[in-house]
């Protein structure tokens, strides 16, 4: 399983980072790209993605996008 934080990011792009923390801010989309690109060469069980949404309804368009986009 894996866990990620989603907030609203610049130029209505969403960003993932652990709130209120000093962690790194990067990029959902590239996020998504990781998983896609890594998770199902390691093993053939099915990746859970728990998303905690703090994204407004626009950049969770967005998220839905990307997700489509890259997962199929």
């Amino acid at each position: 399983m894996l866990s990620v934080d989603c907030w609203d990011g610049p130029e209505n792009d969403p960003i993932i980072y652990h709130g209120y923390t000093l962690t790194t801010k990067i990029l959902f989309r590239d996020v998504i790209k990781a998983i896609n690109e890594y998770a199902f060469k390691t093993s053939p069980y099915p990746v859970t993605l728990s998303i905690e949404n703090h994204c407004s309804l626009q950049q969770q368009q967005v998220m839905a996008n990307v997700m489509n986009l890259t997962f199929g």
